[in-house]
């Protein structure tokens, strides 16, 4: 493919808030097409992360590439999707949490605490430290903001979905403790002819993830669909 005036399609890997996954799969792909990451950080906000995501597919000439978003990175491919539906192709969303409520929210955000979490998630606090330096506070404590304001006005809803032109796929493991089962599976009941796949021994952290499995349901669905 060639970057510059002609438009390319692409897969897109778009990350969590936090800066979760990246090259723990990309070299397992049997590519067919160009896979580009795309991060989300320093932003504070969905709209902002989806404006960002939005000048990304421009910058780079991007044909409605297909997206996977893990995490939070699966919520905002959706919102784009849904507020410019001709920008993105085909979307697999992998541990995205779409259940936000007030009561919700603040669970949540409440696990987001730096001093708690050095005590009951030490090894995520290294990861987040290995990531984000002196910053990792900070990016905790504005990502329990962003969750709040999601509660308060849900962006993504199993009635919203439905208006969405991209294909779906919504992945879940089964052992996530953060995202539902049942949350991912009312998400796709509002879809018209979206896809469930419910991971076994999987959980919402790409360590606990098969390497394989993932690959395989990314090849599958974005790389190589079957017509």
């Amino acid at each position: 493919f060639q970057k510059g005036e002609r438009k390319v399609q692409r897969t897109s890997i778009c990350k969590g808030r936090q800066g979760y996954v990246g090259c723990l799969w990309i070299t397992q792909f049997e590519i067919k097409s160009e896979v580009c990451v795309m991060n989300l950080i320093g932003i504070n906000s969905i709209e902002l992360f989806s404006e960002d995501l939005e000048n990304y597919i421009k910058e780079n000439n991007l044909l409605q590439p297909n997206i996977l978003g893990y995490s939070m990175g699966g919520y905002v491919a959706l919102y784009t999707s849904l507020n410019n539906p001709d920008l993105t192709g085909s979307i697999l969303t992998l541990a995205t949490k779409f259940d936000w409520s007030p009561e919700s929210s603040k669970t949540e955000a409440g696990y987001l605490r730096p001093e708690i979490m050095l005590l009951k998630v030490p090894q995520m606090v290294e990861q987040l430290k290995t990531r984000h330096c002196l910053r990792w506070k900070k990016v905790v404590q504005r990502t329990a903001t962003m969750m709040l304001k999601l509660g308060e006005n849900p962006l993504v809803t199993a009635q919203s979905i439905s208006e969405t032109k991209s294909k779906i796929k919504f992945c879940v493991g089964e052992k996530d403790k953060m995202v539902s089962v049942a949350e991912t599976k009312k998400m796709f009941n509002g879809t018209v002819n979206g896809q469930l796949c419910v991971l076994p021994n999987t959980g919402h952290l790409p360590e606990t993830m098969e390497t394989k499995l993932i690959v395989s349901e990314v090849q599958n669905f974005l790389l190589n669909p079957k017509e």
